[in-house]
């Protein structure tokens, strides 16, 4: 009796710092922001993780537990689950991984694909959700701007995208893919010379990819295409 009443004060000790650590990993990646209809976003917490997907360490530590049991090839490509349906597997991985960039590509397109698609269910919490808790958790994280904005543009929220292309672009303006594809955003959007300055950017850097000019000289704001 004398040896177990020795070592409980450090069990209860330990169990506070289990709690404390708990309660640390939900509120790191907390759900913060509103919806497209006005509801505040609100969702599961979850005791593994929040990891960062930009993090080397933790892709090679707590990444593969994740993509084996929740986002295999199949889940990435929505064509099946592997611990239960598609939806809820993509779910398990953006909450251990908020800024797990190949599933929030592939939550966008479940999104848009089965919105309003009687008998499957729409994303709950809402995809724009999700990309406010991966930004909040990584803010510098340009990935996740350039992959909302991608998500934004589909759904037609033009102005919402152009305002995360630039986000992206203001974290890593010598990323010029980036910058290529807020070109072709622009240029989408009929605004020619602010398409063309990123154009004039990237092409005096040898981009190699030359749609951009190409749709630029088709409507008078490129010279020859080389």
């Amino acid at each position: 009796m004398l040896r177990y009443n020795q070592y409980l004060p450090k069990m209860i000790l330990f169990l506070i710092a289990l709690s404390h650590a708990e309660a640390f990993a939900g509120s790191s990646a907390p759900w913060v922001g509103v919806d497209f209809r006005g509801f505040a976003c609100a969702g599961e917490h979850m005791r593994y993780g929040p990891y960062d997907y930009a993090n080397a360490e933790h892709r090679a530590t707590k990444l593969p537990i994740v993509e084996s049991y929740h986002f295999t090839p199949e889940v990435q490509q929505l064509l099946r689950g592997k611990s239960g349906s598609v939806i809820g597997d993509l779910q398990y991985t953006l909450r251990a991984f908020p800024n797990h960039y190949k599933a929030l590509r592939s939550i966008s397109y479940y999104d848009i694909l089965y919105k309003n698609t009687e008998g499957m269910n729409n994303v709950s919490p809402s995809v724009e959700c999700y990309f406010q808790r991966a930004i909040n958790f990584v803010p510098a994280d340009a990935t996740v701007h350039i992959l909302y904005a991608i998500f934004l543009k589909k759904i037609n929220k033009v102005n919402l995208a152009e305002a995360e292309y630039k986000k992206a672009i203001e974290l890593e303006p010598e990323k010029l893919k980036f910058r290529y594809m807020y070109g072709l955003f622009l240029v989408k959007q009929k605004k020619y010379n602010a398409a063309k300055e990123q154009a004039e950017i990237i092409y005096n850097k040898n981009y190699p990819e030359t749609k951009l000019k190409m749709k630029l000289h088709s409507v008078g704001y490129w010279g020859e295409v080389k």
